[in-house]
């Protein structure tokens, strides 16, 4: 495959994903703060959404005070910043466009594990940066309604039902953790996602991506051997941030051994 049309088809779906999640968690947050709390704990969670995107500086450079109204807006319609979900769709849309046959006449083929990539790379580092984001509000204090923002977490990534049939029990933030990170039944863990990953290497791989789907082999193995205990003795925020790093660094790589130089 040329890999301009690989690398128009792998960034196509990253931001299809990328704009699918924030859909997500705006939804999510806007129905917890229907819920009966306090300013604070409302104005938390809107903050919360702008530290999972990286935008917190961005928007106050052009806004005032944290109001949901102002967030919806900046996060859906904003164009000046490509978190936006309309500046997502139009990434998405223009990249489409450049392989509108590919799409056309799509078999599950190497067009296919390129989309594929994109997806599961995407989902991995949105998950990763939801978590990291609630529990450094829960570190610092400023989490209050425990129940309540965890199950709003679980919601955002399609996860609640999938806890209570897995614990049966209240939503904690040690097994919120636990389901997100390493268990490999739940869609939008991370271990599920690398699974994922490391399977779409190998069906793509080539004379230059050994390292690439070494990375991403070691990762998983990681995750599907690790425990939630060892997670934590370590210090989550601290995992989280090396896990990031590392699949940014996986990414990478694909963009390196597939896609265009400088692409």
């Amino acid at each position: 495959m040329l890999s301009r049309t690989a690398d128009h088809l792998f960034w196509m779906a990253r931001y299809t994903e990328r704009a699918e999640n924030t859909a997500r968690m705006l939804d999510v947050n806007y129905q917890a703060s229907m819920l009966p709390q306090s300013p604070e704990v409302a104005q938390q969670g809107w903050l919360a959404m702008l530290d999972v995107t990286e935008l917190t500086p961005v928007f106050a450079a052009h806004h005032g005070a944290v109001v949901h109204e102002e967030v919806i807006d900046f996060m859906v319609r904003d164009l000046s910043h490509p978190a936006s979900i309309m500046s997502c769709l139009r990434a998405a849309r223009e990249n489409a466009r450049a392989v509108r046959g590919a799409l056309t006449t799509m078999l599950k083929d190497e067009a296919y594990c390129f989309m594929r990539l994109g997806t599961f790379l995407e989902r991995a580092d949105n998950t990763a940066r939801i978590l990291d984001v609630k529990f450094q509000a829960t570190d610092l204090g400023l989490q209050q309604d425990d129940f309540y923002q965890w199950a709003a977490v679980l919601r955002s990534v399609s996860g609640l039902e999938m806890y209570r049939k897995v614990y049966r029990s209240v939503v904690t933030p040690e097994r919120v953790a636990e389901l997100l990170i390493v268990h490999p039944d739940m869609p939008r863990s991370l271990a599920a996602s690398l699974r994922e990953v490391v399977s779409l290497l190998a069906q793509v791989r080539n004379a230059q991506s050994v390292e690439t789907e070494r990375r991403a082999g070691k990762l998983h193995a990681e995750l599907k051997f690790t425990r939630i205990e060892d997670i934590f003795s370590v210090g989550i925020h601290g995992w989280l941030s090396d896990f990031l790093r590392r699949i940014h660094e996986v990414g990478g790589g694909v963009s390196r051994d597939f896609l265009m130089k400088g692409g």
